[in-house]
């Protein structure tokens, strides 16, 4: 007996091209949000010969940024000239009069009810020269309620008493060769925030920063997370591998801290440009955890870039998945179109966000923190051209969800999409005291 059919409809999107940026994307409804371009003029004192504790370090701009969360309101305040003091030498890549809108910060969409927002950082090259390394951080003082989500990575390299850390940042020109930001070019990044919905104004800066006049020595870039094989309750064991970068190709060493496996951590290895390692559970039970991933540069730079890995460790339904598995794939054959595949990555991707969805009692195909489906594939590193994702909560079996979701047409269409040639299929049981329970949540993601 179907004791609850909670379903909502099917959301689909479409890329123009291969791409892991999500920069590209149709939905099949409004995304909520509101779009304001903002642009700075910061004003800056040459200090060439100023403080030089970050070598070829140089802060390009700064611009203060008053964001209200309820209602989409921002305010850039671009009277910056103090960073000069802080970080050293200070170059006329930005400065006046060579370009007064070389640093744009664009508040691209937001959801009050989540207190969640979405900015791009564009900056532009309005000189002939070549730089390397540029990249934007965001930082905000001590007592700010914010936060900066599926961040990239953090460093020390930036650290000061009056900035919290980690600071994140995201690496300009990250696929051109040599990190190379061109004469008269510009590029983009974006970040995701999250404060109290609610919350009145809150205020934040971002830096933008470059390597003059060569690229540093740390390590510039953790990112790209997979994670192939299941880590079940007491055993299991999977393979994780990250896309690390560091110009130099020095690095010291890559550590990952997972002591809440029941393990002091391990020491990854470099294999065909990534770095690996296998992980084993002795005592984590199922859930969503954050790892710390430590890339250390060599020994005479002494620095260390850190990001966070959020490893998934499954509940023992493998017997409920291949059941969902063979279901799909008949109802498909019975319909003309040939099977999909199950993939590991999508297996991740899709039980991530029903565990996610279990632990903090919701039910949406868009997370507390703003994530669609879409955004966490590619927090995992799926490379994909269409995709879509069902979900589904309360039912009892692989059997019942299914029916539920041939009798609806929107996740229908999925299941009979045939574009789709391969799945990720996520089972979380409904905690007690969910108003969803008894029964499970059910997720399904597609991709081609």
């Amino acid at each position: 007996m179907i004791r609850l059919i909670t379903v909502l409809f099917t959301i689909l999107v479409t890329f123009a091209a291969c791409t892991t940026s999500g920069d590209s994307i149709t939905v099949s409804e409004p995304v909520t949000g509101i779009d304001s371009t903002l642009t700075g003029q910061p004003v800056f004192t040459d200090t060439s010969e100023g403080i030089s504790e970050f070598d070829t370090i140089d802060i390009l701009g700064k611009v203060d940024v008053t964001w209200n969360p309820a209602t989409g309101e921002v305010a850039v305040d671009s009277r910056s000239a103090n960073v000069a003091a802080i970080h050293g030498r200070i170059t006329f890549f930005l400065t006046p009069p060579f370009c007064y809108d070389c640093l744009i910060v664009s508040l691209t969409a937001m959801d009050p009810t989540l207190g969640t927002g979405s900015f791009d950082v564009t900056v532009r090259n309005p000189t002939i020269f070549d730089v390397y390394e540029v990249r934007s951080m965001i930082v905000y003082q001590e007592g700010v309620d914010l936060a900066v989500l599926n961040a990239d990575g953090y460093t020390n390299l930036f650290e000061t008493a009056g900035y919290v850390s980690p600071t994140a940042f995201r690496l300009f020109a990250r696929n051109k060769p040599g990190h190379l930001f061109g004469g008269y070019e510009h590029h983009t990044v974006s970040f995701d925030m999250k404060t109290t919905p609610g919350m009145s104004p809150v205020n934040f800066s971002v830096v933008i920063s470059v390597a003059l006049p060569e690229n540093p020595g740390d390590v510039s870039y953790i990112g790209e997370f997979r994670q192939y094989g299941q880590l079940l309750p007491g055993g299991g064991t999977a393979y994780v591998s990250f896309d690390i970068l560091d110009l130099q190709n020095d690095i010291g060493g890559v550590f990952l801290h997972t002591d809440e496996l029941g393990s002091a951590g391990t020491w990854l290895l470099p294999s065909n440009g990534r770095w690996e390692a296998t992980l084993t559970n002795y005592l984590a039970i199922p859930g969503n955890y954050t790892f710390k991933v430590d890339a250390h540069s060599a020994s005479h730079q002494q620095g260390v870039t850190s990001n966070y890995y959020r490893a998934v460790v499954f509940p023992d339904y493998t017997t409920f998945r291949n059941q969902m598995l063979s279901l799909l794939n008949a109802d498909r054959a019975n319909n003309g179109l040939g099977p999909v595949a199950m993939d590991e990555i999508l297996n991740t991707v899709a039980q991530y966000h029903a565990q996610d969805m279990a632990e903090k009692v919701y039910f949406n195909h868009i997370n507390l923190d703003g994530w669609t489906p879409w955004k966490r594939m590619t927090y995992f590193g799926y490379d994909y051209y269409t995709a879509g994702e069902n979900i589904a909560v309360g039912q009892d079996s692989p059997s019942e969800v299914e029916i539920a979701w041939m009798n609806s047409a929107g996740h229908q269409a999925n299941i009979l999409n045939n574009s789709f040639g391969h799945v990720g299929l996520g089972i979380a049981q409904t905690p007690p005291g969910d108003p969803y329970a008894p029964g499970f949540y059910w997720v399904q993601v597609f991709s081609d």
